[in-house]
């Protein structure tokens, strides 16, 4: 297939998910959250979804090739440096978010609720806006990452000291995620497909849900293609999903949404690292001063 039927395909793979479980926005703002704390019972729980890596400081590549439909709005393939930083190793799950919705009583935007049901408490959370992704980072006291600081998580091998199309590696893995080839449509567990791990020991960066960053859409220093959503404040959105074609997916690759946008978009958080953590893992001072 050309690559223009195959980037079609994708477009309409991406938009096929914002008729399933998209509801009409704002449906459940301003309505009192009467959240009960999830009841304690036995659930066969094989991760922590409380863990976080750590990413050291240093420099790495991103953005994408021009040549390459999915990430022609998201080229040049360019170098940045990033002081070292915490990311979630999962994302945020249903059982996580109805915690703190219980804790703090607020009020979402989204109609993420609609979607939770029992047996889903360790499914990502999604159809949360930015404001409602951004309250629980807070709670948490984290932070959304950028547009690069997630990009690195997932695609950075600093052994290699080359970017990966996938978080495994530049050959695509039948079954290594959570994307439209596993045949799945549905969101899954975290951390259950195993091949969805970034260098760093991160999971589901290709599959199972969209996610947002705290970064503004803007045009790279250097792409030669103009994209009519550049600079409109919208908000990058990292990562494809399970009804996307992982295969032909890109890690460089960029979507954009306005900041109330339900439409299947989850998160995980970020946090900065302390001058202890980074002596612990052999990052000196200098380094983190760049």
């Amino acid at each position: 297939m050309e690559r223009k039927s195959i980037f079609v395909l994708l477009l309409i793979s991406l938009f096929s998910i914002f008729f399933i479980v998209s509801c009409s926005k704002g449906e459940n703002a301003g309505k009192k959250q009467n959240v009960k704390k999830p009841v304690q019972k036995k659930v066969e729980q094989e991760v922590n979804y409380n863990e976080m890596v750590f990413v050291p400081a240093g420099e790495c590549i991103i953005g994408g090739p021009a040549d390459d439909p999915v990430t022609k709005y998201s080229s040049p393939p360019h170098k940045v440096y990033l002081k070292s930083f915490w990311i979630d190793k999962y994302e945020v799950t249903f059982e996580q978010y109805l915690k703190f919705v219980a804790d703090t009583g607020y009020l979402s935007e989204g109609n993420w609720r609609n979607y939770y049901a029992e047996g889903k408490e360790l499914h990502p959370v999604f159809n949360v806006t930015l404001k409602d992704a951004k309250a629980y980072a807070k709670w948490a006291k984290k932070r959304l990452p950028t547009n690069e600081e997630w990009e690195k998580a997932a695609s950075w091998d600093p052994d290699k000291k080359e970017k990966r199309r996938y978080p495994w590696g530049n050959t695509w893995k039948d079954n290594a995620s959570n994307t439209a080839e596993a045949g799945m449509s549905t969101l899954v567990d975290i951390g259950k497909f195993k091949g969805d791990v970034s260098f760093y020991g991160v999971h589901d960066m290709l599959g199972n849900v969209f996610e947002w960053t705290d970064s503004i859409y803007k045009r790279y220093k250097g792409c030669k293609f103009r994209d009519k959503n550049y600079y409109k404040k919208l908000i990058v959105v990292k990562g494809a999903n399970c009804y996307i074609q992982g295969k032909v997916f890109n890690l460089a690759a960029r979507s954009c949404f306005a900041k109330n946008y339900l439409g299947g978009i989850g998160f995980r958080c970020v946090r900065d690292a302390t001058p202890e953590e980074d002596a612990a893992h052999g990052v000196k001072p200098e380094e983190n001063k760049k």
